[in-house]
């Protein structure tokens, strides 16, 4: 196979070394002789990727929403009612209407009955809700905020809103007993 008295060729390795070995560089030695190289490894950097509140909001989003959160509150220094409210829930927050009373509720803690720009702001943006997906940013809005989970009372202030807007409902309207068995079949 081989001429007698030689040894097989080497293997066609490149000089770099196997991929999976990290980048190294050469340079002086710290030991103190100027002869000497020293190969050190290459420190890789890995970027972040667990944020324990969400990952931070992207400026260019950031600055989108603010423009729209602007637009919204411009000329009410007091801040918003819960009817001038609604539009801020389908326009900036994406939800459907029927979530703005329970919304508005988790940022009004003091029941002013008005949420005022710094409010919404503190809450949406720099709570992080803006960059969460619609289920998480929902079940964040209705649980109560010293659980991990909802509970039937959770559903309840969405329940009477879709109730008393929602057209294929009007027929309950005028039967509170019905309305309160079908919020009730609705939450299980």
């Amino acid at each position: 196979m081989f001429p007698a008295g030689s040894t097989p060729p080497l293997s066609p390795r490149s000089s770099t070394g196997s991929p999976r070995v990290t980048k190294q560089r050469t340079g002086p030695s710290n030991l103190g002789s100027p002869l000497k190289v020293v190969i050190e490894p290459v420190k890789e950097l890995i970027p972040q990727f667990y944020f324990q509140n969400g990952r931070p909001t992207p400026n260019e989003l950031k600055e989108q929403c603010l423009i729209r959160i602007n637009h919204f509150f411009y000329g009410h220094s007091d801040g918003l009612q819960i009817q001038e409210f609604k539009s801020v829930t389908k326009e900036v927050c994406k939800l459907p209407s029927f979530f703005s009373m329970a919304l508005f509720r988790r940022i009004d803690v003091n029941s002013t009955n008005f949420v005022t720009r710094d409010a919404f702001l503190d809450y949406w943006i720099n709570g992080n809700m803006l960059t969460l997906d619609i289920a998480t940013q929902i079940f964040t809005i209705l649980k109560q905020p010293d659980l991990i989970y909802l509970t039937q009372e959770d559903f309840k202030p969405v329940l009477r809103e879709l109730l008393a807007t929602h057209p294929g409902l009007e027929f309950l309207q005028s039967t509170p007993e019905f309305q309160e068995r079908y919020g009730l079949l609705s939450a299980y």
